[in-house]
């Protein structure tokens, strides 16, 4: 399975610049408003034993907007970091997964080149506690995609979310801190996890004086499957 390479990632992130899932087009390429207005509302983060999704998959199109997927069905052939596979089918990732596999002690999570490249001095309230995250799939070939994650991406910030599944309940607390080389000021969080899955939301927003990167437990829905 691959590591996050976030850095890497954030580049690409800012010289593309999504429009978000609350605009997309509908086939004559006409913007609509997201027919899912419903879905748009915030969720709860706490998700229980079983993660299940049946949603609609978008991608990017050739002039920078955002369109439902409506092509041929594609699967998932991995998940970062963890066993499983999903379909897309009819547009819609459709997945469950109770209890997933690998675990691994809940350091191994938080302290990886993801959450960990933004905050210091990580602390748990207990230790005794396994972990896995779901983060994005790669695809089956051949498809012209490679990589589905749920994300939004505007001209003020990028926002993504990943599924954090623990053993039990647990504490996790960090300080932030401020990257000079990048101009990027992380803010403390805690985040109270609940034993099963859990939406950790991230979101870094831009500005002319710099970027804030911030980590909470939150379930937007605003944010959409993206295929790229």
């Amino acid at each position: 399975m691959k590591k996050n390479v976030f850095l890497g990632f954030l580049v690409i992130v800012l010289a593309v610049g999504f429009f978000g899932c609350d605009l997309i087009n509908n086939p004559d390429d006409n913007p609509v408003n997201n027919p899912d207005d419903e879905d748009d509302k915030p969720g709860n983060p706490y998700l229980g034993s079983t993660l299940s999704f049946n949603e609609q998959v978008y991608y990017e199109t050739e002039n920078y907007t955002i369109a439902a997927y409506t092509g041929a069905d594609l699967s998932v052939k991995e998940w970062r970091d963890i066993d499983g596979t999903a379909n897309i089918t009819g547009g819609k990732l459709k997945l469950s997964i109770g209890t997933p596999s690998p675990l691994s002690p809940i350091a191994g999570i938080f302290e990886d080149v993801g959450f960990g490249s933004w905050q210091k001095d990580i602390e748990y309230s207990t230790t005794d506690v396994q972990a896995a995250e779901l983060y994005d799939g790669e695809l089956n070939k051949p498809s012209e995609f490679t990589w589905l994650e749920k994300r939004r991406d505007t001209d003020s910030a990028f926002e993504h979310v990943s599924y954090i599944f623990v053993s039990k309940d647990v504490t996790v607390t960090a300080k932030g801190k401020v990257d000079v080389d990048d101009n990027v000021t992380s803010t403390d969080v805690t985040l109270k996890l609940k034993s099963g899955w859990n939406v950790l939301y991230f979101k870094m927003s831009f500005s002319n004086s710099g970027a804030i990167a911030s980590y909470s437990l939150s379930n937007p829905g605003n944010l959409c499957w993206m295929l790229y």
